[in-house]
């Protein structure tokens, strides 16, 4: 394992995500704001070391993106 490169890594976070988001699907109720907090928290998992990068990323305050993947504030078209 020691061996593993970044790209490899990438790579199998991505395949977890796809997996997940398959699970997930076949098990939501459609629920649109759940679905997009629900969806939103896996995507960071796989892909970001850090929410905080992720918020970078977007421009949008970690304030702010905890508040919509804890279901306190639905997100906006801008967000989205």
């Amino acid at each position: 394992m020691k061996k593993v490169s970044v790209a490899q890594i990438k790579r199998a976070k991505l395949i977890q995500l796809k997996l997940k988001i398959q699970d997930f699907l076949s098990k939501c109720h459609l629920d649109k704001q759940n679905c997009f907090s629900a969806f939103l928290e896996i995507y960071l998992d796989a892909v970001y070391d850090k929410r905080l990068s992720f918020a970078k990323d977007m421009n949008v305050s970690p304030v702010i993106l905890r508040q919509i993947t804890h279901h306190h504030r639905e997100p906006n078209e801008a967000f989205i």
